[in-house]
């Protein structure tokens, strides 16, 4: 990091780098056409800076390998500078992170800036860039289907980028997302991971180190909760109070055919998981061991709170229309 200029014309995004071969382009992710896509370019709100996709070759030939990267440039043509291009990289990883399962640990990942002299290799008009993806408009053509990044098992581009703004325009959000990025980039749970541990809700971690992990895991998710909430009172209705002060009280739960969760119970049970099980470095006989089931579910609530905070920032930012 000590290395990075403070200023360049444009900034790579690491985590979001994409072969070109046809076969990588994912199936599974909501069709949305291209001409349409809502996200880029994206302006970003509260700087003159914006986001769009460019094509990488690394050759001159004409089989030469091609990339899709993501790229940070200003609006006016002046120079990006470093901590700006840090922060949208802290906000895109976090995003990632409260969207889908990671396959890769993205803390450390680091935004690349781009010389003068290389930047108008990187320059590609939007119509050339659709054709050189193979990707066209609305009537008999091929449409845009989502994107494998390599890190993450498969994004909705339509349901996820909507959501940076939010991170970009709250700090308490933005760092949330950093403590939830630090809990699964302990442990997580993707695939048959997820149905194992709902068939299997008393397993704990095998061997001392894991334990430690699920501790940590859970401390770093909880840390992310706290974040957006605050330190949340022990008084139940201080707790109500307050929650309903932030808009959070519609919070619609967790689990998929859960009944709607009272929020104030979760966060109090979260709490009170935090102080016997995870908080305190000292053990004693009666203290319990976590279980991979509880490790997955106040993960899964924390990113889940984390994006209905997301929608409810959206929602003051724009007066309301956000969906």
């Amino acid at each position: 990091m000590d290395d990075l200029p403070d200023l360049a014309p444009a900034w790579l995004i690491p985590q979001f780098t994409f072969s070109l071969r046809h076969n990588d382009f994912a199936a599974g992710a909501e069709a949305a056409p291209y001409s349409r896509h809502p996200s880029m370019p994206m302006l970003l709100p509260g700087c003159d800076l914006f986001l769009r996709f460019t094509v990488v070759t690394s050759g001159s030939g004409t089989n030469a390998p091609r990339e899709l990267r993501l790229m940070l440039l200003p609006v006016h043509g002046a120079s990006v500078l470093g901590c700006q291009a840090w922060r949208v990289t802290g906000a895109l990883t976090g995003l990632l992170a409260l969207h889908v399962p990671l396959v890769a640990d993205m803390r450390d990942s680091a935004p690349v800036p781009v010389p003068q002299e290389f930047m108008p290799a990187f320059e590609l008009p939007q119509r050339q860039l659709a054709e050189s993806l193979g990707l066209y408009d609305d009537v008999g053509g091929r449409q845009w289907e989502g994107l494998m990044t390599g890190v993450g098992l498969g994004i909705n581009w339509a349901a996820v980028m909507p959501m940076l703004p939010a991170l970009l325009l709250d700090n308490d959000l933005w760092r949330g997302a950093q403590y939830y990025l630090g809990s699964v980039s302990l442990i997580a749970f993707m695939g048959d991971d997820v149905l194992d541990t709902l068939n299997e809700r008393h397993a704990v971690p095998e061997t001392p180190s894991l334990m430690v992990d699920a501790e940590s895991a859970v401390w770093q998710a909880f840390k992310a909760v706290e974040a957006v909430v605050g330190d949340p009172s022990s008084d139940e209705r201080k707790l109500r109070r307050h929650l309903t002060d932030l808009e959070l009280d519609d919070f619609p739960g967790v689990w998929r055919h859960e009944k709607p969760a009272d929020l104030v119970t979760r966060v109090s049970d979260f709490v009170a998981a935090r102080d016997a099980k995870a908080a305190h470095g000292r053990h004693h006989s009666r203290r319990a061991v976590l279980t991979y089931y509880e490790v997955m579910d106040y993960q899964y609530f924390a990113s889940a709170l984390l994006r209905h905070y997301a929608w409810k920032v959206l929602k003051r930012a724009t007066g309301g229309l956000s969906a």
